[in-house]
């Protein structure tokens, strides 16, 4: 297994089940605090595999904001 340590790819080690997770910060939704809200993947065993499903998970994300600020500039 590679390193457990994340590398600011949004792919972290999730100690207690033993496998990867993905998230990314969803900047059109926040928390009562200010903070965006984070959506995460599913667990993987494999890191590519998950830094893969992170990717998408950004792509859609990036996707629908910028059909909010495209709807909201009309």
């Amino acid at each position: 297994m590679e390193g457990t340590r994340a590398q600011s790819d949004g792919v972290n080690w999730h100690k207690q089940k033993g496998k990867w997770r993905g998230q990314v910060s969803d900047l059109s939704q926040h928390y009562t605090n200010g903070n965006p809200k984070l959506l995460r993947t599913a667990y993987f065993t494999d890191r590519a595999a998950c830094a893969a499903a992170r990717a998408a998970l950004l792509a859609a994300t990036t996707a629908k904001n910028a059909a909010l600020l495209a709807a909201m500039a009309a």
